[in-house]
């Protein structure tokens, strides 16, 4: 099995296990604030994984583009957690999470319209 494979099926389990424990983690707590710790959490955990894994001459040769991108998904990134926070605070997990699967076509739509080139076009 190709490498990408087994770590596609490892990031699904692993958003299948952040989104039960997440809906746990908020009981008697706002959405807000089990955001914040969150994050906080994430933020540590990435910067070691980097600060061990990634070579100094790659973090000095970083260009402008992949960081606007990485900006933007980096303000998309709060605003899912916070919505999807909220709204598995509020309301049925399953409902939420049947929704949330939603951004499957959300994500194939914009690659689309980005990278046309690389799709197979219907003859």
């Amino acid at each position: 099995m190709d490498r990408w494979v087994v770590d596609a099926i490892l990031a699904m389990l692993f958003a299948g296990v952040t989104a039960v424990i997440a809906k746990q983690g908020l009981e008697g707590i706002s959405s807000k604030w089990g955001l914040a710790v969150r994050t906080m959490f994430v933020l540590a955990t990435v910067i070691a994984i980097a600060f061990f894994r990634v070579p100094v001459a790659e973090v000095k040769s970083i260009r402008w583009s992949p960081v606007t991108f990485l900006s933007f998904s980096a303000a998309m990134t709060p605003l899912f957690g916070h919505f999807y926070s909220r709204a598995i605070s509020n309301r049925k997990f399953s409902t939420v999470t049947a929704i949330d699967k939603g951004s499957f076509i959300v994500a194939v739509r914009l690659a689309s319209m980005i990278w046309m080139s690389e799709f197979p076009r219907k003859q």
